[in-house]
């Protein structure tokens, strides 16, 4: 059996949750969003986490970790991220230089 890699699917997801709109109904927002993504991306599994406030507010994993595979992704599963990382990282450091915490002549 052939195994294929897993395409992380990584959804930056910035929600600005006004008072009429409850945690639960983002959180089931967000959920369907994912499902939907997965699918239409043809991605076997993944996996999310909400962070609000410092706390995990969600965290769930979906789908297995490869086509034809049984083995189910959880809030556990180790994801490879290969080059994904580095743009991850550049995007990190963007965030810090504008809170000016950290400039790029540094």
């Amino acid at each position: 059996m052939r195994l294929l890699s897993l395409i992380v699917l990584i959804s930056f997801f910035q929600v600005s949750v006004a008072s009429a709109v409850s945690v639960d109904d983002v959180i089931a927002t967000f959920e369907k969003n994912f499902r939907i993504k997965l699918k239409e991306n043809k991605v076997p599994g993944g996996a999310y986490a909400i962070i609000r406030g410092g706390k995990v507010i969600a965290m769930q994993g979906l789908g297995v970790r490869a086509l034809g595979s049984k083995a189910p992704v959880d809030e556990n599963t180790v994801f490879r991220l290969a080059s994904v990382s580095k743009t991850f990282a550049a995007g990190l450091t963007a965030q810090l230089v504008e809170e000016h915490k950290f400039n790029w002549d540094d």
